[in-house]
């Protein structure tokens, strides 16, 4: 049975402490970041509700993390292949139910819509990523660990939607997604819900957020 998501063993000091010793002057930009920022423009469904432009710009800073920390860690994972992915995967949803055919319309729309603002050697990549985020991963041609770092990081978002079910730890696929950023994960949808309410822009409010808790710098 998968676990249900409880409180993390770590705390967010444990965690927040973990990911500065590791990264150390590593930690992402603001400016790195909002290049990729998610435009209510792109969404079929609700650009404002559960995985509308809070969520995707959520995923892009929890995808920017933990893929820095496994690259510390000696895996191979594509960043920029992750960043458009976590701000185009849920663009094509039609519900925010089960609609489970959303990933392989966002990875065509990728193509038809970004074809000149996504480089053309990671085109491919954000597709793939788009549609097998959806897929048990047995499912997938090849599971890479991109794939598996975005799935872990679209999953850690789920601490926000405990109405659908919420996180599932057994999901997780990466031992420092289960043991670091769980915490990160929580306190960061937190964070970003209480901004929200006071400047009213999604990525405004998350990146805030992020600043706040240390896990991006305002530069």
């Amino acid at each position: 049975m998968l676990d249900l998501y409880r409180e993390p063993p770590s705390t967010l000091e444990h965690a927040l402490t973990e990911v500065h010793l590791q990264l150390g002057e590593h930690v992402p930009t603001v400016s790195e970041l909002m290049r990729y920022k998610p435009e209510a423009t792109w969404f079929e469904w609700d650009p404002y509700g559960i995985h509308g432009i809070g969520h995707e710009t959520r995923v892009l800073v929890l995808g920017e993390v933990l893929g820095r920390l496994l690259i510390q860690n000696g895996v191979a994972v594509d960043q920029d292949a992750m960043r458009w992915a976590a701000t185009t995967h849920d663009v094509c949803r039609l519900e925010d139910g089960f609609d489970l055919e959303h990933g392989e319309r966002s990875s065509l729309w990728v193509y038809t819509h970004m074809e000149n603002v996504i480089p053309e050697d990671t085109m491919a990549h954000v597709s793939y990523l788009n549609q097998w985020h959806v897929p048990s991963d047995l499912l997938a041609p090849s599971v890479t660990p991109t794939l598996k770092a975005f799935k872990d990081a679209d999953g850690l978002d789920r601490v926000r939607d405990h109405e659908w079910g919420g996180l599932s730890v057994g999901y997780l696929r990466y031992d420092v997604s289960r043991s670091l950023m769980i915490q990160i994960a929580s306190t960061l949808y937190a964070e970003s819900t209480t901004n929200q309410r006071m400047v009213g822009d999604q990525v405004q409010a998350v990146m805030m957020a992020a600043i706040g808790m240390g896990i991006l710098r305002n530069e």
